[in-house]
């Protein structure tokens, strides 16, 4: 019998059979391994490497328990600089919630 991946009783089973991954240098984390997530973070890494800004992020991490995605910088990021203006662009736009700055922020919708 197949299951129903998006039945309560299912909501925390794995969609894929890997969690981590590397794309673009940047390390990318699921905690559930859930597709719609990791889907949201590629995106967002290759934005970042089509920005040539892909080297400033050395971890994505997707909270599935609260659906929240974290960032890690290898070094602190400008304020007002061009390139946090571009993170936080590309984040609204291919993210569906996430940290910034020690502050939830609610990004595109997410479908799927």
């Amino acid at each position: 019998m197949a299951i129903d991946y998006f039945t309560p009783e299912h909501e925390n089973t794995e969609q894929m059979s890997i969690s981590e991954l590397q794309a673009f240098g940047i390390t990318l984390c699921t905690r559930y391994s859930f597709a719609h997530e990791m889907s949201q973070m590629l995106l967002f890494a290759r934005k970042l490497a089509e920005l040539n800004i892909h080297g400033l992020v050395k971890r994505v991490y997707y909270n599935s328990k609260n659906s929240m995605c974290f960032f890690e910088f290898y070094d602190d990021i400008e304020s007002g600089s061009a390139e946090e203006s571009s993170l936080y662009q590309a984040a609204t736009e291919l993210i569906g919630q996430f940290e910034w700055k020690g502050e939830p922020v609610l990004g595109k919708p997410v479908t799927g």
